[in-house]
């Protein structure tokens, strides 16, 4: 039962998700039809679902905002700005009704309370003592209507059916809200009486749909149960009369008045099988009616309904499996490069074909599990349009949010642990940085803001960005509040960069006043915290007047990366292969030392670089020549000096305990094959703590 329930609440909350992203795009764009579609189609699967699981009260509540949905989809309502904000509640309540198919008293009261506030936007909803099927309310003329439709479907419930919660009443009632539904109940496989056991489900059923309604609306009333019962629904052919003996006799058998036998004798006949069987006495004019009048004078099609065979088939799986299968993939590819290793120093050439043949099976497997985690970054989108919508209202700001890139994916688990921080920089962008309408006019800007949320790839990384048109951050004013915290000296000279850099400081804020909005100041130091969390990185820039851009960069991963494996003294480390952009053999009179930064003269262009023997104070002999692996990070060419380049390396990151996880430089390290570990280097942020060393000498003389 509870493994239904969680099935039930999983599907809602999609449902629920598509329903606001349709409500808000209602909002500026009213007409929309397929949006007005996908609204109705949402609630009303939730509100079907949720009856068949034992959601009444949830159920109950559905199915009046259902009908409003529906009227307006027959153009008997307009959408308004209160209906939507009144939808919206609606999604709010109904989200929060999911966890308990028998809610609390309060959220039954907060049910009537919000169905009132709707009531007062359409008096003539309270006169209704109860909610209309989606079609009686239709007001298209005739020739608009959609041609009806007749649908065979015939289910056998699972036999623990009963036992996991499932009710077929509510499920028949959903199918009869569709249009006229004739039912019948096959108990021909029943038990003897003294076998049957009371929670299971020996019955059959075999209906007949008469509905103007698409065959998704019938597929979305049996969505929960798909997988576990045997169920076929065939759309009707109504153009064609010439079976109707043959769909005729089947109904009969299936009613339990003839038997196969005596079909097939009928049917020899090559008449009517209808008069044939009255005439052999085994049918009454009666038992014929009924029959017809649920066949609707129809043939079943031949094809299979929906084309299911090209249909895409999807299978819900638990993230911790998904977890596991990743951390297994992870220590194969250890395994493997450990193989590797062996059939290189053993020269097997037979053993080095399997090596290699395994090594291209480990990449695939990998790719593939990692894809099983991927999901588009716009899946997230809505809430934010939400967001935005919400504060700005209460704030009495005009703003709206446009968004580009909802097709990048990214890892589930970073999508979900990258929400927090993205609401909290929108947030600020709303409170902080969009002006109120007047101030935006004086200062000649459109009075309706805006903020950018943009996702993309770039190379193995994901960029995300948002940007609004605001005010823009004031260096004075951040400066003069850092000096009062103590964070800088009075006297310290900073450039731009340095000065945005304080706003992640713990505690730091220039707001004047506290907000409900985005709270008292604290929490950009969290949000970089949380980005670093997940391996990336938070900068910032903003010009004053102009507005605010904060840019997000993300691995797509955080479990296995491909690596350049480098050796130093007796040291190996790797650096990430995606910001790799070459290696280069240089002797030690190509390089330069200028103003006590490092320079190497590579095809005429001085690069900076570190010296990685240096940095982690390593002994051991210079080489003659030394290598240079040199980075692309963001703008600019970065080189890391090393003893050797081994070559490129698979590496399964494992995170670094808690007394390492601040330590500059490390992102985390990797088991080789013989067994060692190799430190995984963060190329970033060696590059900024040399130059910030350097900046340190420089100032002092």
């Amino acid at each position: 039962m509870f493994a239904v329930i969680a099935t039930f609440q999983n599907e809602a909350r999609e449902h629920l998700q598509l329903f606001e992203e349709s409500l808000l795009e209602l909002e500026d764009n009213p007409h929309n039809a397929g949006c007005i579609d996908q609204a109705f189609r949402s609630i009303h699967t939730i509100k079907g679902a949720g009856g068949i699981v034992g959601y009444r009260e949830l159920c109950n509540f559905a199915h009046h905002v259902e009908n409003v949905m529906d009227k307006i989809r027959s153009g008997e309502y307009d959408i308004s700005s209160e209906l939507i904000s009144f939808f919206l509640d609606a999604k709010d309540h109904i989200q929060a009704m999911l966890p308990n198919p028998e809610p609390e008293s309060h959220l039954i009261i907060e049910g009537q309370q919000l169905l009132e506030k709707l009531y007062k936007v359409l008096p003539d909803e309270a006169d209704q003592n109860s909610v209309s099927t989606p079609f009686e309310s239709a007001t298209v003329e005739q020739e608009e209507k959609p041609a009806t439709k007749v649908f065979r479907i015939r289910f056998t419930p699972d036999a623990d059916s009963f036992k996991n919660g499932f009710d077929v009443r509510p499920l028949l009632r959903e199918l009869g809200g569709l249009g006229h539904c004739q039912v019948t109940t096959i108990t021909h496989d029943l038990p003897d009486f003294n076998a049957l056991q009371p929670q299971h489900s020996a019955m059959r059923w075999d209906l007949t749909l008469l509905t103007e309604q698409p065959q998704s609306s019938v597929d979305d009333v049996f969505i929960f149960v798909i997988d576990d019962w045997t169920l076929e629904i065939e759309e009707i052919d109504l153009t064609d009369k010439d079976a109707i003996s043959d769909k005729l006799g089947e109904l009969l058998i299936a009613r339990g008045i003839i038997s196969q036998n005596q079909l097939s004798d009928a049917l020899a006949e090559n008449r009517e099988v209808g008069k044939i069987l009255q005439d052999q006495g085994l049918v009454k004019d009666d038992d014929i009616k009924a029959a017809l009048a649920e066949q609707q004078v129809t043939r079943e099609t031949k094809k299979q309904t929906g084309n299911d065979s090209s249909a895409e088939t999807t299978v819900r799986v638990p993230a911790d499996r998904l977890d596991k299968l990743m951390n297994l993939v992870g220590e194969l590819v250890i395994v493997q490069a450990r193989l590797n290793q062996v059939a290189t120093k053993r020269e097997d050439e037979g053993v080095l074909a399997i090596s290699e043949d395994l090594d291209r099976l480990t990449t695939e497997l990998r790719d593939n599990t990692f894809s099983l985690r991927m999901l588009p970054i716009g899946s997230t989108f809505g809430r934010y349009r939400r967001l935005v919508r919400d504060v700005s209202r209460d704030l009495n700001k005009k703003i709206v949010l446009h968004t580009e890139g909802a097709e990048t994916e990214l890892d589930k688990m970073m999508i979900d642990k990258l929400a927090d921080p993205l609401v909290h920089l929108i947030r600020n962008s709303i409170d902080h940085g969009i002006e109120p309408p007047a101030d935006r006019e004086a200062a000649g800007k459109n009075t309706t803001g805006t903020i950018l949320l943009r996702a993309q790839h770039s190379d193995s990384q994901v960029k995300i960005e948002v940007h609004d048109d605001g005010r823009g951050l004031d260096t004075g004013i951040i400066f003069a509040k850092a000096v009062e915290k103590g964070l800088v000296a009075a006297d310290a000279h900073l450039d731009n960069e340095s000065i945005f850099k304080l706003i992640f400081e713990p505690g730091f804020s220039t707001a004047k006043t506290v907000s409900e909005i985005s709270g008292r100041g604290v929490g950009m130091d969290v949000v970089k915290r949380s980005i670093q969390d997940l391996g990336g990185k938070l900068a910032v820039q903003s010009e004053l007047g102009e507005g605010t851009h904060f840019r997000i960069s993300l691995p797509l991963t955080t479990a296995i990366i491909e690596g350049l494996m480098v050796q130093v003294s007796n040291e190996r480390y790797v650096l990430p292969l995606s910001v790799v952009e070459e290696c280069v053999e240089i002797k030690s009179s190509a390089t330069k030392t200028n103003d006590r930064r490092r320079l190497a003269k590579v095809r005429d262009q001085r690069i900076p670089y570190m010296r990685l023997r240096e940095w982690f104070r390593l002994s051991g002999i210079i080489p003659d020549i030394e290598q240079i692996v040199i980075v692309r990070l963001g703008e600019e060419r970065f080189g890391f000096c090393v003893d050797e380049v081994i070559g490129q390396y698979q590496t399964v990151i494992k995170r670094l305990g808690k007394m390492y996880e601040n330590t500059v430089g490390y992102s985390g390290a990797t088991i080789l094959g013989d067994g060692s570990v190799a430190i995984i280097l963060d190329p970033l942020s060696l590059r900024d703590a040399i130059q910030h060393e350097v900046e340190i000498l420089d100032k002092a003389g």
